[in-house]
């Protein structure tokens, strides 16, 4: 589980640009992390794309997937 969040946290740093707000052994640890860090980490990420959806497609090309293809249409809510 441990590795799980790290990887997750890696990614989002490295191809989001986003930083890690919360800590891995906190996750792990805790049967119930602290809702307000969970949420305002979930929040950076969804800021992060939703000024520029096209930072998924980005992410997928650099790492050979096929799933952001120009084809494609990012949709969100307004």
């Amino acid at each position: 589980m441990t590795s799980c969040f790290k990887l997750a946290f890696d990614v989002a740093e490295k191809l989001g640009g986003v930083a890690p707000l919360l800590d891995v052994d906190d996750m792990v640890k805790m049967k119930n992390p602290d809702w307000k860090c969970v949420f305002t980490y979930v929040q950076a990420l969804y800021r992060r794309f939703r000024e520029n959806p096209n930072n998924a497609q980005k992410a997928d090309t650099e790492k050979g997937g096929e799933e952001g293809s120009k084809d494609e249409e990012v949709k969100t809510e307004d």
